[in-house]
């Protein structure tokens, strides 16, 4: 693993980190594109201000916080719409029995 002197992640680490986190969400079965937003955009802003400042942990718990998130954000929308819909169906099948 690459790190400099000072402990701070190297840009070559940084791209192994996030592989790897793609890997583990991937096999926990993480919509792909969400996780690969969040960490697309977290290495956009990265890239801004031109190196990364975190240490190693400090950045693998934003990152998974960041993506755990925006995914729970997405199962709860997820869930909300398919409530909707089983209500829909139950209204509409209470109606056609009447």
């Amino acid at each position: 693993m690459e790190m400099e002197e000072n402990g701070m992640l190297t840009w070559a680490h940084l791209s192994e980190k996030c592989e790897r986190l793609r890997e583990v969400f991937c096999k926990l079965r993480y919509p792909s594109h969400l996780v690969d937003s969040v960490i697309d955009g977290f290495v956009t802003l990265r890239v801004a201000v031109d190196q990364p400042k975190q240490s190693d942990d400090s950045f693998i718990t934003r990152l998974l916080y960041a993506i755990a998130k925006i995914v729970y954000i997405t199962v709860m929308i997820m869930a909300s719409l398919e409530w909707l819909s089983i209500t829909q169906s139950v209204s509409q099948h209470i109606v056609n029995t009447l």
